[in-house]
């Protein structure tokens, strides 16, 4: 008991409830998708948006089943197998949720990496199957710089963009928590088999 206690405690410190969500409702759009960078949104929500990422509206009619959220998605405009997000500060990517339009020619795998401000590979998702239900594809990457897209062709879309500012301060002190509650668990366990 006492340890259920504690490790539901330790990870009470360690949840992020800080998480900002982008669904993209908040861009006007006068057509049914525009891109990022013509409607000089490339520096959307302090990000840079790669000049083919393309805000799209569950009006068009292949799109029709597109958004998770609202009625607005992101997609790889063209078809661009390859794509970026970057930010002038770092943040901790949580993930985003991830499907395939209603066309023929959808990609089969998106993989998503992280890179920090050197360049140097954080993590990454790997090759994960995609398809019409949106499945949610978790980063969990910290002090991101810039996230690449990579798909094996063709359209796929985006939606509940998860992100939160990088952690950047001292460590979190749930492990030095985690640790004395443990200790205040075992204290209380000799002292029971002490009495009896």
């Amino acid at each position: 008991m006492i340890k259920t206690i504690n490790i539901l405690i330790g990870l009470l410190f360690t949840m992020n409830i800080n998480a900002t969500v982008l669904n993209f409702e908040d861009i006007k759009l006068d057509t049914p998708y525009v891109t990022l960078a013509s409607i000089d949104q490339n520096e959307y929500a302090g990000f840079t948006w790669e000049h083919n990422w393309a805000v799209g509206n569950v009006s068009n009619n292949n799109y029709a089943d597109a958004a998770l959220s609202g009625s607005q998605y992101l997609s790889n405009f063209r078809a661009d197998k390859n794509l970026t997000i970057s930010a002038n500060t770092p943040f901790d990517f949580d993930g985003v949720w991830i499907a395939t339009p209603s066309l023929t020619n959808v990609a089969k795998w998106v993989s998503i990496s992280a890179f920090d401000q050197y360049d140097q590979m954080i993590g990454t998702t790997g090759q994960v199957a995609v398809n019409q239900e949106y499945s949610w594809v978790a980063g969990i990457f910290d002090n991101v710089s810039y996230l690449t897209f990579t798909s094996d062709a063709f359209w796929y879309v985006l939606d509940d963009f998860t992100y939160n500012s990088a952690s950047t301060s001292v460590p979190a002190p749930a492990p030095f928590a985690f640790l004395a509650f443990g200790l205040f668990g075992l204290t209380i366990l000799k002292k029971k088999k002490v009495t009896h």
